[in-house]
């Protein structure tokens, strides 16, 4: 059975590692589920896209499960900025495994990327 559930997936590619970037107070308030995710993705320097350098970013993605623990069906709902990280975020979606053949009233989850650009 396919359950609907949120991700905030933050993306923080920043050459100072400081923190998360600031993510709105209503998506912080939205989230549950964690004890799901059973493999969060594990970005590496190659894996950020080329507009990313001093920025702090977050996208919020919908998707639904699948039996395997997979997301299916990804769909950008909010990104800051704007279009900068979407393929970027919807590729970590995608190497993220959650916990399979589990029946949850979830409705959002949060999973931080955060990855050091390597110096030149």
């Amino acid at each position: 059975m396919r359950y609907a559930l949120w991700s905030a997936l933050v993306v923080v590619p920043t050459v100072a590692m400081a923190g998360p970037a600031e993510i709105p107070p209503e998506v912080l308030a939205r989230q549950t589920c964690q004890e799901h995710v059973v493999e969060a993705a594990r970005p590496t320097a190659a894996d950020m896209p080329k507009v990313s350098g001093e920025y702090n970013a977050y996208v919020v993605i919908d998707y639904r499960l699948d039996g395997s623990g997979s997301a299916v069906d990804p769909r950008i709902v909010e990104a800051r900025p704007r279009r900068g990280f979407d393929d970027y975020a919807l590729r970590m979606l995608e190497r993220t495994r959650f916990a399979p053949g589990v029946q949850a009233q979830c409705t959002e989850v949060r999973t931080i990327s955060k990855v050091r650009r390597a110096s030149r």
